[in-house]
């Protein structure tokens, strides 16, 4: 799979690739998957609530946010 530039270099500056079960560490020492699932919602939040932040800074109309950008990607 592709890997663009700028992914690499988030994964080299964040990730932690010492680790078998994830890349970025967020889920190392979670015990179950609802744990798992409230850091990945607390996470999904906070991007959410930047995206948000960065869609108004570009002036754009509509609410940026990670389903969007999804979507968007899958449609082009």
């Amino acid at each position: 799979m592709y890997l663009h530039p700028e992914a690499k270099r988030i994964i080299e500056k964040w990730g932690h690739l010492e680790t078998k079960d994830y890349l970025f560490p967020y889920f190392r020492g979670t015990k179950s998957d609802i744990e798992r699932k409230e850091i990945k919602d607390k996470l999904a939040r906070n991007l959410n609530r930047n995206l948000h932040v960065i869609g108004k800074e570009l002036g754009l109309q509509m609410n940026l946010n990670m389903n969007l950008a999804r979507h968007s990607f899958a449609t082009v």
